[in-house]
């Protein structure tokens, strides 16, 4: 498990983390805030290490993985091994996030 905070005017994103371990292929990413400004919208994006490009990561529908964060969130995601995946949260948006990778 690994956790951390971030201060949203100085970056819009948790820190990447592999996905797809051996045993575990899903990842779990708890979000908590008390001072972030509204419900601050945010969307999980992935990248290939060796492109390091980031994509907008899609439900099996084809639809965007997105949310809004008030208070607590809870974000729960397939994996894929290899890749590296991130929450981005919305540009202007000011507060701390604390997060928990489990």
């Amino acid at each position: 498990m690994t956790t951390g905070s971030i201060d949203l005017a100085a970056t819009i994103y948790l820190p990447s983390i592999y996905g797809g371990k051996v045993n575990d292929p899903d990842i779990a990413v708890g979000m908590e805030t008390a001072d972030i400004s509204g419900a601050t919208a945010w969307a999980l994006e992935y990248a290939f290490e060796q492109e390091g490009t980031w994509f907008p990561a899609l439900d099996s529908s084809g639809t965007a993985i997105t949310g809004t964060l008030a208070t607590i969130h809870l974000l729960y995601a397939e994996a894929k091994l290899g890749m590296l995946w991130r929450v981005k949260f919305a540009a202007g948006s000011t507060g701390t996030v604390s997060y928990t990778y489990l």
